[in-house]
């Protein structure tokens, strides 16, 4: 299961690619704003990323720009966007994007894009099961993690730092 971030201003549009995800076995969250998405990915982690182009108060470029200068990690981005010129594709593509769709998309295509770009990432999506270190055990399937048995309170992005 990939944990997907949604940043689409059209809730129409983001609760049918959430939907999808979900389907497809991936725990999605959806984001209306450049801002709130920034607020959020400083917080926690994420697998993959889906970006519109054409946001209310950022471009889904500027948004990609800074998720590539804020972290080190190279987390697959796909840009689902109404723009569909040769020239937006290439500079997505130049300017960090890993794959680019042009809306309308459709279930199955979606679904084999994100899991194609799991697969070049890196990203194990057969990540399940319980991983044990001395007197510590994680849970990757509950997100839970327990020293000697008991349970310790960690946020989302300390338990996969952990």
């Amino acid at each position: 299961m990939l944990r997907i971030a949604i940043l689409e201003d059209d809730p129409d549009q983001s609760a049918l690619l959430s939907l999808w995800l979900r389907e497809g076995g991936h725990a999605s969250t959806e984001f209306g704003t450049a801002g709130a998405f920034q607020h959020a990915f400083r917080r926690e982690t994420f697998d993959l990323l889906v970006i519109d182009w054409m946001l209310p108060e950022s471009s889904g470029i500027e948004v990609l720009r800074w998720v590539r200068q804020t972290t080190e990690s190279k987390i697959p981005v796909l840009f689902v966007t109404c723009r569909d010129s040769e020239q937006d594709i290439v500079y997505a593509l130049e300017n960090g994007a890993d794959d680019y769709m042009v809306k309308p998309v459709t279930r199955p295509v979606t679904l084999a894009r994100v899991t194609a770009l799991a697969r070049r990432s890196g990203v194990d999506e057969g990540s399940s099961g319980v991983l044990e270190a001395g007197e510590f055990r994680f849970d990757l399937d509950e997100s839970v993690a327990t020293r000697n048995g008991e349970p310790i309170a960690l946020t989302e992005r300390e338990f996969r730092l952990a």
